[in-house]
């Protein structure tokens, strides 16, 4: 995965931990200064927003759990122990505030509940009690930063997995073109849950951005390395890779409002997809979206909506020659005004001079 695109694997605006002053990977990187001040800044965000504890609860929190976090690196970290509680304090808040929240539809009302109490009580097995910290006791839900990226994606209820992986399908111009409708799922809470039924399918609304291969390629790798039988985001990487193969499938997609394309070329959009199902593995796979490839296959290939498709062709063609015929004739239609114009003249000052004699 790296191979197809380094810099989508390696940090190039910000490091979380140690990391970029001590560890062999990305020491003196210049491009990770400047991000280091808006840490602070995230800090004060956090406690203004939230308003559940002052900073010095914090701080005592985290050094009663200072051993603890250690542990979880490699290796031995050579950092007086204030500095390493003010170094995890600002990197926890800014992960929450620059990382998750900038992720957040606000519509769901979730980010300003977002706090230390909400993650406790929502992804730990021991909720915090109301008047002090209580060690967290983490539990399968959350494994890694790249794991609580990827809680914003699938839905609560998991869909039944079965082993394969997705069958290819028609892209999206080409189901278009066989009558499929797109339209965008807005009552949706994931943005992995899609929708077929009767010749539509529902696709929720999603942006892709200068930040969208690193979000994405790094979630997908985490599930590669730990959740190969849970797959949820790399199954529906695999779905837009199939329904995307140009960069006029992202153009259908942006015109029904599913995609927002802020990367300004359709073509490039295309190919960051593509490269993200790149030598992706597959034990299990999505049932809810084998029985959707399924369904979008035989609606294709049946003869009815084939010779509806031909149809749509031939009326495309007709519409086209006639557009292009009736610019043609406006086109023309000047130079002839024209003429008829400086014939009308020529015959006004003939007819004017004759008469003067």
């Amino acid at each position: 995965m790296k191979e197809v695109n380094e810099e989508a694997c390696s940090p190039t605006l910000v490091s979380i931990g140690p990391l970029v002053s001590i560890g062999p990977f990305h020491r003196g990187d210049k491009r990770l200064e400047s991000m280091a001040k808006v840490k602070p800044r995230c800090l004060n965000n956090f406690l203004e927003r939230t308003q559940e504890k002052v900073l010095e609860d914090y701080v005592k929190a985290l050094r009663d759990w200072e051993d603890r976090i250690r542990c979880c690196y490699s290796e031995t970290i050579p950092v007086e122990s204030d500095d390493f509680t003010s170094m995890i304090l600002t990197d926890a808040f800014f992960i929450i505030e620059r990382v998750f929240l900038h992720h957040i539809d606000p519509k769901k009302g979730i980010r300003m509940k977002f706090s230390f109490n909400y993650v406790q009580q929502n992804y730990c097995e021991q909720p915090v009690r109301t008047t002090t910290f209580k060690s967290p006791t983490f539990t399968n839900l959350i494994h890694h930063l790249n794991d609580m990226l990827r809680i914003f994606y699938p839905p609560d209820l998991l869909p039944r997995r079965e082993y394969g992986r997705l069958k290819p399908i028609y892209c999206a111009s080409q189901l278009r073109e066989a009558a499929i409708k797109f339209w965008v799922n807005e009552q949706h809470k994931s943005i992995t849950e899609l929708k077929y039924s009767e010749g539509v399918l529902n696709i929720p609304y999603f942006q892709v951005s200068d930040w969208t291969e690193t979000m994405i390629k790094n979630v997908v790798a985490f599930e590669q390395c730990h959740l190969a039988l849970e797959s949820y985001v790399t199954d529906y990487i695999a779905f837009l890779n199939c329904l995307i193969d140009t960069g006029k499938d992202v153009e259908v997609l942006v015109k029904k409002g599913i995609m927002d394309n802020l990367l300004g070329h359709n073509d490039e959009v295309a190919s960051l997809v593509n490269n993200l199902d790149k030598d992706n593995v597959f034990m299990t796979c999505n049932s809810d979206y084998l029985s959707l490839h399924e369904e979008l296959n035989k609606f294709y290939v049946n003869p009815y909506h084939k010779s509806k498709m031909q149809s749509n062709v031939k009326r495309n063609i007709l519409t086209l020659t006639r557009d292009l015929r009736e610019k043609r004739n406006r086109a023309s239609f000047p130079r002839i005004n024209s003429n008829a114009t400086n014939m009308g003249m020529e015959y006004e000052r003939t007819y004017s001079s004759e008469k003067n004699e």
